[in-house]
């Protein structure tokens, strides 16, 4: 049960209360889905009145948001960061597979409030939102791939889009598998050697590199 609700007074941290909402309706919608994840029970388990919930935030989907960019951040942060030490693209790709791979195994509630959260895109305006933020990592992974084909390592003839989409894909597994808790059958070795044989296929082979020269 949330903790009784109380007026929030001018001593309450705005950047911390928002931070608080975020954190609590991540940990909702893992538990009660998208339609138990209400601005009531958000602001009982906060421990604040609902009318104070809309002095950090103008509405539900903005809430829903909030929530969906502070995973994404974190996720990408972490995918970032691994990949960061390597000066290959497809070591990067696979690297950052590996840690997508870690960050949903070990945080399924994650992987179920993002899933919670896409579902919500019948809304036409969170539609939109969600549409240019998975339009935003496939061009993420389309400029990794072009920046790969420039350094010669990747073959010039693939087909960047469709690539892309793959990659994505494999990361929408790895959600939905984590979400039904099954890592003993998806495991990391078999999702690493779906993202090997990927990159087998667009990697230039070093006879083809020679024939270039």
């Amino acid at each position: 049960m949330g903790r009784p609700s109380r007026t929030e007074t001018a001593t309450d941290s705005p950047p911390r209360r928002r931070d608080q909402i975020i954190s609590t309706t991540i940990e909702l919608l893992s538990r009660h889905g998208l339609p138990g994840t209400t601005t009531a029970r958000i602001a009982r388990e906060v421990g604040i009145s609902e009318p104070a919930l809309y002095r950090h935030f103008r509405n539900k989907e903005e809430i829903l948001l909030a929530a969906l960019d502070e995973v994404s951040a974190r996720l990408l942060g972490l995918m970032m960061e691994a990949a960061s030490s390597e000066r290959l693209v497809a070591e990067k790709l696979r690297r950052m597979s590996a840690a997508l791979y870690e960050f949903v195994m070990s945080h399924p509630e994650e992987a179920v409030a993002l899933f919670e959260v896409f579902s919500a895109s019948r809304d036409s305006n969170l539609k939109k939102v969600l549409q240019e933020k998975f339009l935003g990592s496939l061009a993420i992974v389309e400029e990794m791939l072009h920046e790969g084909v420039k350094q010669g390592e990747l073959r010039p003839d693939i087909d960047m889009a469709l690539t892309a989409w793959k990659v994505v894909s494999l990361g929408i597994t790895l959600n939905f598998a984590a979400m039904l808790g099954l890592s003993h059958v998806l495991t990391e070795e078999r999702a690493l050697s779906a993202v090997d044989q990927l990159l087998q296929d667009i990697v230039l082979q070093e006879e083809e590199r020679s024939e270039d020269r």
